[in-house]
């Protein structure tokens, strides 16, 4: 099997990849995607090198002037047509790392049909403040407008693609829109699905660690079946992140022990943010360099543990902590989920 994915991150991709191997040995190859001026940086014997230029036929200048979402839209189109492409492949992102050993029957079921993996529902997205948004509302009127399903697959996790189904699907949208402000795997997801129903096994909720970044920056829409990927953020390792002491680079004596820690200070964490108990240790969206909402927290904290106790009518009058807390989380809001 061959794995595609594109990076402008040596580094993270020679530790996702070590992760890889150990964890789905089944995937033998890799074939990444890269700006040329980086491209001998991801030279190695199980890696085939493609340019951004080469496959999009743009100039670096005009790829820079895209934003993140367009441009690797654009890339994945791109790539789409060219010949080093397998016919069936796994595409992920650079961060993308397995937590535990992973069969490929988690992508292929006993009939054949490729499992694909979802996180939301596209009408529903929430967010509105970086271009990863827009692909996702952009997906959703595409979608509405041909009558199709909305989820949303840009999970943060490998998925299974046929290579002939996602040429079919850019051709779709090309008639349609020259705009590539438009979430790749949300499209491939529902119209594959649509063209080629009996390809696909139902669609199955998402698999990831890491998607949000931190348990309830955004509602959950589906929450996990299960932890079997991690979506990597380097700087939750450092000094004051939600990991660190934990290795980033594969630890082969140690790595399932290292899967399960992350597992249980996520989910931790998760406890705590209902709770909105934010941690002073961890560095988070909440209170980070704000002593106002620090002190804010703590006074909705208390206001929270009285709710049980009180009547119903009281608790209407407390209603409003819903929206309050909300406001705060999309202030909060950043770039991060942009892949750079």
């Amino acid at each position: 099997m061959q794995l595609v994915t594109l990076s402008i991150r040596p580094e993270v991709f020679v530790d996702s990849w070590a992760h890889i191997r150990h964890f789905m040995p089944w995937v033998e190859r890799a074939l990444v995607v890269t700006p040329q001026r980086l491209a001998d940086r991801f030279e190695a014997p199980d890696v085939e090198v493609l340019t951004d230029e080469a496959v999009t036929g743009l100039t670096t200048a005009a790829l820079a002037g895209l934003d993140h979402q367009s441009r690797n839209s654009a890339i994945r189109r791109g790539v789409a047509s060219h010949p080093a492409l397998d016919d069936v492949v796994l595409m992920a992102d650079d961060d993308s790392r397995p937590l535990k050993p992973v069969d490929r029957s988690l992508f292929v079921d006993e009939d054949g049909r490729h499992r694909l993996f979802y996180f939301y529902d596209l009408g529903a997205w929430p967010g509105r403040s970086t271009p990863f948004d827009e692909g996702q509302h952009a997906a959703a009127e595409i979608l509405g407008y041909l009558g199709y399903d909305r989820l949303a697959f840009a999970s943060h996790q490998p998925q299974i693609i046929r290579t002939a189904h996602l040429r079919e699907v850019w051709e779709v949208l090309g008639r349609l829109t020259d705009s590539t402000l438009v979430c790749e795997w949300g499209t491939y997801g529902n119209i594959a699905r649509h063209l080629h129903p009996d390809d696909f096994a139902e669609p199955e909720p998402y698999r990831t660690l890491g998607w949000p970044m931190f348990p309830g920056e955004w509602p959950f829409w589906v929450r996990p079946a299960e932890y079997v990927f991690e979506n990597f953020y380097p700087h939750l390792y450092e000094h004051g992140g939600l990991f660190a002491g934990l290795p980033t680079a594969l630890d082969p004596a140690g790595v399932e022990r290292h899967s399960v820690e992350k597992i249980l200070r996520w989910s931790s964490f998760g406890r705590r943010a209902r709770a909105l108990d934010f941690p002073d240790d961890v560095e988070n969206p909440w209170i980070k360099h704000s002593p106002v909402r620090k002190a804010t927290f703590a006074v909705l904290r208390r206001m929270r543990k009285a709710y049980d106790y009180l009547a119903l009518e009281d608790r209407a009058r407390l209603s409003e902590l819903s929206g309050t807390v909300a406001r705060m989380a999309e202030e909060t809001r950043t770039d991060r989920y942009d892949r750079p």
